[in-house]
């Protein structure tokens, strides 16, 4: 459902901006052209399971931090640390049944002028 989906990544969103000091984006596309770092939130998939006559939904959800910097595995790494310690300590009103983390990639986008570090969860709801 869609309306599930904008506040699955309202909710991400509003927790991230609480702790990070720069720009937090919900969505994929953002112009961050003018930006030295940002962090996006998005959904990538999604699967409905049918239990009976109800349901549920697994989606993947990307928390994609970049920067124009040239950071090392490292850097990134102590740059996304504050993102999977928000991720693990809320509970996002309720928006969705479960969060688990899935896995991460370290993003090269030097032809975007872009170097970064995406977050992958799986969220139920």
């Amino acid at each position: 459902m869609p309306n599930e989906r904008k506040a699955i990544r309202d909710a991400i969103t509003e927790v991230l901006e609480s702790v990070l000091d720069f720009p937090v984006f919900s969505g994929r596309s953002i112009d961050g052209r003018e930006l030295t770092e940002f962090v996006n939130v998005y959904i990538t998939d999604g699967e409905v399971f049918t239990e009976g006559l109800g349901s549920r939904t697994e989606a993947s959800v990307l928390i994609s931090y970049r920067t124009d910097d040239e950071l090392t595995d490292d850097q990134l790494d102590e740059k996304s640390d504050p993102i999977a310690e928000a991720m693990e300590s809320h509970d996002f009103g309720g928006v969705m049944q479960g969060i688990i983390p899935a896995g991460f990639e370290y993003l090269d986008e030097r032809e975007r002028g872009y170097d970064g570090i995406s977050l992958r969860y799986l969220v139920i709801y």
